[in-house]
């Protein structure tokens, strides 16, 4: 405020006080420095009441921000996929959104013995199943020879499926050898090899579901990259080792025939190709295994009037029948029906000379025993 108004102020106030002094305090106003000097400010600025409306409005939405990131939280920590491996040791990992292993099960024994929960929870997927691949690697699941992996995921997405597939490739690469994923794709949280088992129930006309179940998740794959197409929802990564096509295994066998058919068939505990063809009237038949290449069994059937179809004519050609070989081992053995179980009698040929191989299984072991198959002298017996 300047010296005028200050003493325009003063003789508005003091013209009602008695004695009136006036005069004086004017005096002392005069004595203020015209310019430069300190201006007073005598108005008084009056405090804004904060409207009761604006502060529950700024408290809701403090409280909105709160629940709002409690509940985002609370999504984010939510499980979101599911990601079964599958060798022989099963293992699933809960993912949630933080792209963290919220929850591990260890779903057999081998399992347990492979790797534990804490190994893997609070991982990021990807490191989760490098770390899992690894000590699959390490152990001996995944080797050259057996490099198939099973991985069945629910809710999943390309990205993650990247994520995956990239882990896996880069373990079995420090381990020294390539890769297979058999990916698949599930609407539920099922188990994911009794899945696969399910889509392949009926595409193969020698393997019933029971046969199906006994199979390792290194001969499931190998079955469904067999197929003309993948089954549903599956896809396939990398490439299977350890099986031959049906291309060699007919090499192996010395069959050219164009004509020549092939199925696989479970023989003597593991897969096989069973190739036929029919040559001057007489039909072959040769069993080999997927794996090795190695000529399991081999029959020929002639269609002349003087045998039955399907079965040697041993009149003709000196040999024992699969029937007298069977009759034959059991006695040699001692073995009754009761005991006996999956045992299969196959014509063969070793060193040039026929065989029959009877496999079988007792006591839940499986054997095979070599005969003669002229004299039914015991050449091998194989545990």
């Amino acid at each position: 405020m300047r010296k005028e108004n200050i003493e325009q102020r003063l003789r508005h106030e003091f013209s009602d006080i008695a004695p009136n002094r006036l005069d004086e305090v004017l005096a002392a106003v005069d004595a203020l420095p015209e310019n430069g000097g300190t201006v007073i400010d005598f108005t008084q600025t009056a405090k804004k009441r904060r409207s009761p409306l604006k502060a529950v409005l700024s408290a809701a939405a403090t409280l909105l921000l709160i629940v709002g990131a409690a509940g985002l939280y609370a999504n984010l920590s939510a499980d979101r996929y599911i990601v079964a491996v599958d060798v022989n040791p099963a293992v699933e990992l809960r993912v949630n959104g933080f792209d963290r292993i919220s929850a591990v099960t260890l779903k057999n024994d081998d399992a347990k013995t492979l790797i534990s929960e804490d190994d893997l929870k609070g991982k990021t997927v990807s490191d989760a199943v490098d770390t899992l691949t690894e000590k699959l690697c390490g152990d001996g699941y995944l080797n050259e020879n057996s490099n198939g992996v099973l991985v069945s995921v629910h809710g999943g997405d390309d990205a993650l499926c990247s994520k995956i597939v990239s882990s896996i490739e880069k373990a079995t690469e420090r381990a020294g050898f390539n890769y297979a994923v058999l990916y698949q794709s599930l609407d539920d949280d099922a188990d994911g090899k009794a899945e696969l088992i399910a889509k392949l129930d009926g595409r193969f006309d020698d393997l019933s579901i029971e046969e199906l179940s006994k199979l390792s998740v290194q001969e499931l794959i190998f079955l469904a990259e067999s197929l003309d197409s993948l089954p549903d929802k599956t896809e396939l990564y990398g490439k299977l080792n350890g099986y031959l096509s049906a291309e060699d295994a007919k090499h192996d066998a010395g069959v050219d025939s164009a004509s020549a058919t092939q199925s696989i068939i479970r023989y003597a505990e593991q897969l096989a190709y069973e190739i036929v063809y029919t040559e001057n009237g007489t039909t072959h038949k040769y069993v080999v295994s997927a794996s090795t290449g190695e000529v399991l069994a081999h029959e020929k059937h002639g269609n002349s009037s003087s045998g039955s179809p399907g079965k040697n004519n041993s009149k003709n050609d000196g040999l024992l029948s699969a029937d007298d070989i069977l009759k034959i081992f059991k006695k040699t053995f001692g073995f009754v029906d009761a005991v006996l179980d999956d045992v299969h009698v196959t014509r063969s040929m070793r060193n040039g000379e026929p065989v029959y191989i009877v496999t079988y299984k007792v006591f839940g072991v499986t054997r095979s025993a070599v005969f003669d198959a002229r004299t039914a002298e015991i050449l091998s017996d194989i545990g």
